[in-house]
């Protein structure tokens, strides 16, 4: 049991948790003594002076569930704190050494540190290539130049990197090409040895193509058959679990599968055969309002269309008895259009 004892009267409260008596207490000291529990605080607690904030601005600080806080909103964050065991500061020569001793389990020494500072400075090296070159996180180094000197001024330097950042932009754009022919049976063989991993966009970047997603697309498919393509490409709102999903109905299917199927400007996930259409629908991404809307459109568009429309949720995808639901389906539709 816990207890509390009035100050006001001195009646002891008596209750099975400290939140309860802290209730009661309230109860009791409104009901009996007329008095809110904010000024009984003040009364006994403050001696009935009301607290101002310890920065010395002199405001009075706000009252929260029995207590006055020392400060008024933020001004704590204004008052440098005085610590009883202040740190003390190392020395220029204390920083080197250990430093040097840093750079040692790296092979590197600070005269290294400064040839490459040298090469950032004159535009040989952008940070990211700093980084793989040292094979150093690039936040590491940057506070190394600047602990060792080397950046005098970090406003200075923040330009300096933006520079950097405008001007191998415009080299990576130098260095892209349009698309050729080589390049173009490099990119789909690269796309055949690895099926469902890359969205075109990816491709364009890894293969430094400048033409658009949608000129690549458009020469991949002149050349070679688009539905293939469709099949070697992952898609960029695609999740894994319906990736595998695709896998497995591949297995039985092949070439039946259309992937990304359009039907009057909808898209659905996977087109089987000549009237079944399959909706991989994940719980996170089905369940918000506007896709609920917008899966009713595509149920009605489906229907009146003559499809059958299949829902997988993603947690049933995992489950043999789903495929054996569509491999019954495919078989009454082939059977009736025999």
């Amino acid at each position: 049991m816990e207890e509390e004892k009035c100050k006001e009267c001195g009646k002891i409260i008596k209750r099975k948790t400290k939140q309860l008596v802290k209730r009661e207490l309230k109860k009791h000291i409104e009901n009996e003594h007329n008095m809110s529990y904010k000024d009984y605080i003040l009364k006994h607690n403050y001696g009935g002076v009301h607290p101002t904030c310890a920065c010395g601005c002199g405001r009075k600080t706000n009252y929260h569930k029995g207590i006055f806080f020392k400060y008024f909103s933020n001004h704590k964050n204004h008052v440098v704190g005085v610590y009883k065991n202040p740190k003390k500061e190392k020395s220029k020569n204390e920083k080197i050494n250990l430093i040097e001793s840093k750079l040692k389990t790296v092979n590197l020494t600070i005269s290294d540190l400064k040839k490459y500072y040298d090469d950032f400075l004159n535009f040989n090296y952008s940070l990211n290539d700093l980084e793989k070159e040292i094979c150093m996180d690039k936040r590491t180094f940057k506070k190394y130049w600047m602990e060792l000197g080397f950046i005098k001024n970090n406003e200075d330097f923040i330009r300096l990197t933006r520079k950097h950042q405008a001007y191998w932009h415009k080299f990576s754009e130098k260095r892209k090409t349009k698309i050729n022919d080589e390049k173009l049976y490099d990119l789909y063989f690269y796309l055949e040895k690895n099926k469902n991993k890359y969205t075109l966009k990816e491709l364009k970047n890894k293969f430094e193509i400048s033409d658009s997603v949608l000129v690549i697309y458009k020469r991949l498919c002149e050349n070679f058959d688009e539905k293939t393509i469709k099949k070697m490409l992952r898609h960029g709102n695609s999740s894994n679990p319906e990736i595998e999903f695709y896998n497995v109905l591949n297995y039985f299917f092949k070439d039946e599968l259309e992937k990304q199927y359009k039907l009057e400007g909808k898209y659905y996930d996977i087109k089987l055969s000549n009237n079944i259409l399959i909706e991989f629908d994940g719980e996170y991404w089905h369940s918000m309002e506007k896709n609920i809307k917008n899966d009713k459109e595509k149920n009605k568009i489906a229907k009146e269309n003559g499809f059958i429309l299949i829902r997988v949720k993603d947690s049933e995808s995992h489950n043999l008895e789903i495929i054996k639901k569509i491999i019954k389906i495919y078989e009454i539709q082939a059977e009736k259009n025999k």
